[in-house]
């Protein structure tokens, strides 16, 4: 885990320059993934040579939900911060897998997500059974198909027996809209964790998907919102005002602002990564003892937030008490929680009997291991977990 650089969880509308402001006055640098990432598995993302010679390549499959005119704010985004891309503060990546394996793997975990009630719950608080979402991509493919030849079979026939049917009976079209949301966030988390970086989600939606998923790690699973109550506060001033104050402010006057808060923000890291190791420890596989580990590094952190504070207060700003419930805050948690995303693909090939269990682990283990980030960073969550609550009108999850 590396609390010096965060990666934006990618949504349905570009995040906004404010908060990347916002963001950049904590992390050391910023990656915002770029449109070329634009589905669960990409345009040539995988292709297969067989014997005699040619060459097929998948289609797009699954397109991310996005708003209609997210294109144009990404593109105007792009401009308006394209200086401070040339001091490496701020990156914008390319997302799309590096090989084949890559890409199936984030096919199956987001297929998989699809059978887990609380995961489907967060990626759907606009579910309604009486309309069809928006924001879908038309004349997309958004079931597995394997292009192949007449003389030859294709090695990757096994994945059209992956189960992707939703816990619940919905619609095709908001079967598409939970894959789409589920299967972007994961795939934004799984390179987070390649790269050591924080994943920052900036959106009430994606937030919510992040703490269901963060729940998983814990043996009683607790409710998103429940989660959140063990987020800790990063902000010593009150969002409303800052994002003001930060929306007429220069790139210049934000990085002299981020000089003058280092030192302050140096030691904040050094609590955070303490926090990391506690929610790491075998005895934290409930979020009863996690918090309890907690609260012996409280006075620690009390301490260096208040002389953050004290920095904010040098340079003109007024402080109010950080709360975890208003503005930038981070959230570490079991890293058991990789261990449920493996799970989560075991669970979508139970019915496949090319895959046992044991092969499936293997391909998604396959990649050269790095360090895991059993951290989540969270901006503006005051309404964090009430989406998750708010779909009465989701029939009984179906009979596993």
């Amino acid at each position: 885990m590396n609390p010096n650089k965060a990666l934006i969880v990618p949504g349905e509308t570009p995040p906004s320059e404010t908060t990347l402001k916002r963001a950049l006055l904590f992390f050391d640098a910023i990656h915002v993934p770029d449109l070329r990432d634009s589905a669960i598995i990409n345009d040539g993302e995988v292709s297969e040579l067989f014997p005699n010679g040619r060459k097929l390549s998948w289609s797009e499959l699954c397109p991310y939900p996005r708003s209609f005119s997210f294109e144009d704010e990404f593109r105007r985004l792009q401009s308006r911060v394209h200086r401070v891309i040339g001091t490496g503060k701020l990156k914008f990546v390319d997302l799309r897998e590096s090989s084949p394996d890559d890409a199936i793997k984030t096919w199956l975990v987001s297929a998989g997500s699809l059978k887990s009630e609380a995961l489907l719950r967060a990626a759907l608080p606009d579910y309604a059974t009486s309309e069809e979402p928006i924001n879908l991509k038309g004349a997309s493919s958004y079931n597995m198909v394997i292009p192949g030849l007449t003389e030859y079979a294709s090695r990757y026939l096994w994945l059209k027996k992956v189960d992707s049917r939703p816990v619940f009976e919905i619609s095709e079209q908001w079967r598409r809209m939970a894959i789409g949301r589920l299967g972007r966030v994961l795939k934004a988390i799984r390179h987070s964790s390649v790269i050591a970086s924080v994943p920052l989600c900036v959106d009430t939606l994606n937030q919510n998907i992040a703490l269901a998923l963060g729940a998983q790690a814990f043996g009683d699973i607790p409710s998103p919102a429940a989660l959140a109550q063990a987020a800790i506060a990063l902000d010593a001033i009150e969002p409303v005002r800052l994002d003001a104050a930060l929306d007429e402010m220069t790139w210049s006057e934000v990085f002299r602002i981020r000089k003058e808060l280092l030192p302050a923000t140096k030691k904040l890291r050094g609590i955070l990564n303490q926090l990391a190791r506690a929610a790491g420890g075998p005895q934290n596989v409930d979020l009863e003892s996690y918090r309890k580990s907690l609260s012996e590094l409280k006075g620690k952190y009390r301490n260096v937030q208040e002389q953050r504070g004290a920095a904010w207060r040098q340079i003109g700003f007024q402080t109010t008490e950080a709360m975890a419930t208003s503005g930038m805050a981070l959230l570490a948690t079991n890293p058991h929680w990789i261990t449920a995303t493996i799970a989560l693909a075991v669970k979508s090939t139970a019915t496949t009997l090319l895959k046992s269990p044991e092969q499936l682990r293997t391909i998604m283990l396959a990649r050269k291991a790095r360090q895991t980030s059993p951290i989540f960073a969270f901006d503006r969550i005051e309404r964090l977990g009430e989406l998750a609550l708010q779909a009465p009108r989701f029939p009984s999850a179906s009979p596993e």
